[in-house]
């Protein structure tokens, strides 16, 4: 599911295992996806209230801006790339 807007603000959580932070880039992903309006499914409208997708769709940059630094971190802190 997508992560919401205040989610990718604090960005990528500490304490993840590197999987947990892929899923987590996944989710963030989906985001960028959901904001910018290429895919909204069902499950994803269902995962948050009105005025998170709201906030979401404000501003797609902004997202995209956030799991874009989200996946610098998630490479500097993993030592990886994917």
């Amino acid at each position: 599911m997508p992560l919401t807007l205040a989610q990718l603000e604090a960005g990528l959580p500490d304490g993840l295992s590197v999987d947990e932070a892929r899923a987590w880039l996944r989710e963030a992903n989906q985001s960028v996806e959901a904001a910018v309006g290429l895919v909204a499914t069902p499950e994803q409208m269902r995962a948050m209230s009105s005025e998170e997708w709201h906030a979401l769709k404000e501003d797609p940059h902004a997202v995209s801006d956030l799991v874009r630094e989200a996946h610098r971190v998630f490479r500097e802190r993993y030592g990886v790339d994917r």
